[in-house]
């Protein structure tokens, strides 16, 4: 089943998608730059095409997270979910969800939650929740999980959820390249936060007071995440930054005009300016 959406930004694996069958590149053809794989289940499940998943996706250059399918055994659960995260070389700082999906499972969907999150991110984790839109709505107090800094991966086939939400499920049937099984559940990344690095950091580089490098009537914008630069008004636009990445030299970076990490564009929407780890120069929605 599948609602309305572009091409997603994240695909999600699970022990049902052989890694054998998968060819990696493809989830980064199709515009992805992140995934998310199914590491456990309850307190004794340990997903057998994890590892693979992982080093895999490591190795294209994606962005890798985990989930765990929570059964309702409390923080039993969530020390079994980082022991086979751990085991299964999920990297520190990436993204720990829990599924949430039974129905039946009593008490306090929200508590059970927080107790969770805090378990993986003592782990060097960060915390996620995974539920249909459903669900959701009738079981868990969003606000209280946002306060709690807890990632929103919400699910709904039919159209974009009308709840609180970081990243829309849109599919289960979205069709990979090259795959024999042919489909993948897909999402988009609304916050950015997936996609742009497990680690993002604040620009560390040296802003210089003087810009003797900066022309005169120079020029410089923002536009959906796109930093770009004018020499002068009548010059070629060149792209220094957008939310995939340009690499630039160190005079680049250090001759940039401006001390600030967060830029507003033309629509209000507010961005973070950041070196990734890569050497990128990256921008995502604040």
């Amino acid at each position: 089943m599948s609602g309305t959406a572009t091409n997603p930004d994240v695909i999600d694996l699970s022990n049902y998608d052989l890694a054998s069958n998968i060819d990696y590149s493809q989830i980064k053809a199709v515009g992805a730059k992140a995934i998310i794989v199914k590491t456990s289940e309850s307190t004794n499940y340990k997903d057998t095409q994890a590892a693979n998943h992982v080093a895999n996706g490591l190795a294209q250059g994606l962005q890798v997270h985990g989930y765990h399918f929570y059964r309702g055994n409390g923080v039993a659960e969530a020390n079994w979910a980082i022991q086979c995260a751990k085991a299964q070389g999920l990297p520190n700082g990436a993204y720990l969800f829990i599924d949430f999906e039974e129905n039946s499972i009593g008490g306090d969907w929200t508590s059970q939650t927080i107790t969770f999150a805090n378990a993986v991110k003592a782990a060097g984790y960060q915390a996620g929740f995974y539920s249909g839109e459903s669900l959701t709505s009738t079981k868990l107090n969003l606000e209280t999980l946002k306060n709690n800094n807890i990632y929103l991966w919400i699910a709904n086939y039919t159209a974009r959820p009308t709840i609180t939400h970081d990243a829309w499920q849109f599919t289960s049937d979205f069709n990979l390249p090259k795959y024999s099984q042919k489909t993948v559940d897909a999402s988009i990344d609304y916050s950015g936060k997936l996609i742009v690095g497990n680690n993002p950091q604040p620009p560390s580089w040296p802003v210089r007071e003087s810009r003797s490098k900066i022309e005169a009537g120079a020029s410089f914008g923002l536009t959906d995440g796109r930093v770009s630069t004018r020499a002068t008004p009548n010059s070629t636009e060149r792209i220094i930054a957008a939310p995939d990445g340009i690499h630039l030299n160190q005079s680049d970076i250090d001759d940039l005009p401006f001390k600030y990490q967060v830029w507003q564009d033309e629509k209000g929407i507010k961005w973070l300016l950041y070196m990734n780890t890569d050497g990128t120069l990256r921008t995502r929605k604040e």
